[in-house]
């Protein structure tokens, strides 16, 4: 009997992608559903297509008991103070999803990584109705990905690889490491790619995306993330502090020596509402961590999302500090400093792969033996510094940890439509679907 395999679709790009890829998925395994949380574009003649919002019930009829982590990521990124409210919303979708799953007789469902209601509803109903939930998420190496089976946590994905091309995979990781400019960008995210708000705000694909927002408000049509007021405030607040860093005095590449390097996370990102909850207010973290040591520490933004901070606010909480421009690869930053500081971020393990003491303030999967350190307080952070020699990491234990990671990232370009990257991508998919 066949399996019956539902894939999510959120926005546009999702449906041109997997329309593309489901074509290449073997159908004489697998009949496929795609789940739209927008407008059906077009009709599909060998999927089964689902408008989620069909099936939305205008009461309460599973009176769940919903954790405050399964919205923490929703009220932080739309500013939502209404618990009750995120609460219901949860109970609803995942009523929904109940019905679609058990409607459909689905065996598997797929979707990429996130942190809002609709991920985490369909996270939380796959499990309790007992079928494969597996979460698609972008790895340490460009242009592959995990896939989390019933989890959220990177160090369980499952194995695609072979031995050989996993540790052919590190091998050129490393290689690239070493290179000054290697930045890990996959294709979903070379949009953000600009060198200024000014450039990312009249680029095509924003531009683009603005009117396609506009014309869903005027048409009124249903979708999960037409949250356009609190992009435009975002973008406000972005030309605002782009503004006022233009006047800021960043530290010299060439001359900064012994510093602790603290590479700022992206402000609500579910790396930190879903994975690090605590470390929500990062910079006040920090400070605690550090408590009036004059040790230098200097931060830089993330190279795709950048602006969304003061810097001038920033120096002013510490003794000592500064930031690197933006544009800077982690191996060149940490040629002359003295360790990273960091939550959960990647530049963590680029630190470990290339030899440099990492200490991290909220544990997480490169966390360990021979790894990196977690920190809790300011007792531990002073101990870290006198014994910077003795944490710094055990080759052994990387490569291990490289080759774990390596065996679980498989080629997988999301959003990448061109014909070659679509052939690799479905024999990844048609492997994990295998495993299942």
């Amino acid at each position: 009997m066949k399996k019956k395999i539902l894939f999510c679709i959120y926005h546009l790009r999702d449906h041109d992608f997997f329309l593309k890829l489901v074509k290449k998925i073997n159908q004489n395994k697998y009949n496929i559903c795609l789940l739209y949380f927008i407008k059906i574009p077009k009709y599909i003649a060998f999927c089964d297509q689902i408008n989620f919002y069909e099936y939305l019930e205008p009461k309460i009829i599973n009176n769940l008991k919903i954790k405050n982590n399964l919205i923490f990521h929703e009220k932080i990124s739309t500013n939502s103070k209404d618990e009750i409210k995120l609460k219901k919303k949860f109970i609803f979708y995942y009523q929904a999803i109940t019905k679609i799953i058990t409607k459909f007789n689905i065996n598997i469902v797929i979707q990429e990584l996130g942190g809002f209601i609709c991920h985490l509803s369909i996270f939380e109903a796959s499990k309790k109705n007992k079928i494969k939930h597996i979460f698609i998420e972008p790895s340490f190496i460009t242009k592959h990905c995990y896939f989390l089976i019933n989890s959220i946590k990177i160090n369980e994905g499952l194995f695609v690889n072979t031995k050989k091309k996993s540790n052919k995979l590190k091998k050129n990781y490393l290689k690239k490491l070493i290179k000054d400019q290697y930045i890990a960008i996959n294709n979903k995210d070379m949009h953000l790619k600009k060198k200024n708000m000014i450039n990312l705000i009249f680029s095509y694909y924003t531009i683009k995306v603005f009117f396609k927002k506009i014309k869903q408000l005027i048409l009124q049509e249903k979708t999960e993330f037409n949250n356009l007021t609190i992009h435009l405030l975002d973008f406000c607040i972005r030309i605002k502090n782009q503004f006022i860093n233009f006047f800021y005095k960043f530290e010299n590449y060439s001359t900064a020596k012994k510093f602790i390097y603290f590479p700022l996370h992206v402000p609500k990102d579910l790396a930190l509402t879903l994975r690090a909850p605590k470390c929500l207010n990062q910079i006040s973290l920090l400070r605690k961590i550090l408590k009036n040591s004059k040790e230098k520490i200097i931060f830089k933004e993330h190279p795709l999302i950048f602006a969304k901070y003061n810097y001038f606010l920033i120096k002013n909480f510490f003794y000592n500090s500064n930031f690197f421009e933006n544009h800077f690869s982690t191996n060149q930053i940490l040629k002359n400093c003295k360790f990273i500081i960091t939550i959960n971020s990647k530049a963590g393990l680029e630190a470990l792969a290339l030899n440099y003491p990492v200490m991290c303030l909220s544990s997480n999967y490169y966390c360990g033996k021979g790894l990196a350190k977690y920190c809790k307080n300011n007792q531990e952070f002073l101990k870290f510094c006198k014994n910077i020699k003795k944490n710094i990491p055990q080759k052994k234990y990387v490569n291990m940890l490289l080759f774990k990671l390596s065996r679980q990232a498989g080629f997988f370009d999301l959003y990448n439509n061109d014909a070659k990257s679509i052939v690799k991508c479905a024999k990844t998919i048609n492997y994990v679907l295998n495993k299942c």
